[in-house]
């Protein structure tokens, strides 16, 4: 029974028990991580209150490889529920983690997307963004508007005004033709104007900080 949970828990960098009830299907999750602590079981907690444990790193790595290799679609589906939950609580970072693992291109655009896409940027997760981004295709990509935003924010980081308003223009030109709802409008024309400053002149770092600032306010 122990074996059980520790195998389908070890996939994360930090438990507790409701994630143990969600991996394991049961509903003592918490009592079981209390007995793999009084056993010493590799297992180490975060908190005073010993509601949160990691396990030790090189265990914990050699039991995913195990996993991996013996069970890969229980693998996968054990990161695709891990990403969901972290998803609906704001962990962004591991969200994206898990759904990477979980090889579901559409949970992870669907994760960006919850995160906000382009906005990843000014908040300062462009390097999960990034990550992301990396692992979908464009066809994914341009079902996102969000993510096809996130695109064209990044040129404009990199400097590259002319990929970047290729990239904005042929997907503004792609929406006209469809309905797009208020707020996804409003976001297309603040990247509009951020990418249209930054046409007028080179960029530079304090300018581009400063309206960074301005769209975290809005």
């Amino acid at each position: 029974d122990i074996e059980r949970v520790v195998t389908y828990t070890d996939i994360l960098n930090r438990v507790n028990g409701d994630l143990v009830n969600l991996l394991c299907d049961r509903d003592d999750g918490a009592l079981a991580l209390e007995q793999m602590e009084r056993q010493d079981l590799f297992i180490v907690p975060l908190d005073p209150q010993h509601l949160t444990y990691r396990y030790h790193q090189l265990f914990a790595d050699i039991l995913r490889a195990r996993l991996k290799r013996r069970d890969p679609a229980r693998f996968r589906h054990l990161h695709c529920i891990a990403a969901r939950w972290l998803n609906d609580r704001g962990q962004v970072l591991e969200a994206v983690r898990h759904a990477i693992l979980s090889e579901d291109a559409d949970l992870l655009a669907q994760v960006l997307d919850h995160a906000g896409g382009w906005r990843m940027i000014p908040e300062g997760r462009m390097d999960a963004l990034v990550t992301g981004l990396a692992q979908l295709r464009g066809e994914i990509i341009a079902r996102n508007p969000r993510l096809t935003l996130a695109r064209v924010y990044l040129l404009i980081k990199q400097g590259e005004m002319d990929s970047a308003r290729a990239s904005y223009d042929a997907f503004r030109d792609s929406v006209n033709r469809k309905s797009l709802a208020p707020n996804p409008w409003t976001e297309v024309n603040l990247v509009g104007d951020i990418l249209a400053e930054y046409e007028n002149e080179p960029a530079q770092l304090e300018d581009l900080l400063a309206k960074e600032a301005l769209i975290r306010s809005l």
